[in-house]
């Protein structure tokens, strides 16, 4: 990165499903008192916590964001990454797929 302009650098981390074992903790926490279901809850369930990770831990300001299309996630984030430099709106793209867990990292 220390060559790169952040903002022609972007993230594209897509999943097809994740955050299962999330829903359903946070939804049991409900069933026992609404005000137990973590504030976090909506962060730590959208599928863009991962590009949205990669890029502020590495200083990435570029075009963020994931693709939810079932097994072809990565395919499509692949695919989508290229269009994105072929078209001009970035010059550098981190793109990929990952298994979502429902994990927030925050710095």
């Amino acid at each position: 990165m220390a060559t790169e302009d952040p903002y022609r650098v972007g993230v594209l981390v897509s999943s097809g499903i994740g955050g299962l074992e999330l829903w359903e903790k946070q939804h049991m926490r409900l069933l026992e008192s609404p005000s137990k279901v973590s504030p976090f809850f909506i962060p730590m369930m959208i599928v863009n916590v991962a590009s949205g990770d990669v890029a502020i831990r590495w200083g990435m300001k570029g075009p963020n964001y994931s693709i939810v299309s079932a097994c072809a996630s990565s395919a499509h984030a692949i695919g989508e990454a290229f269009e994105l430099i072929k078209r001009g709106d970035a010059d550098v793209m981190i793109a990929g797929g990952a298994q979502h867990e429902g994990t927030l990292h925050t710095q």
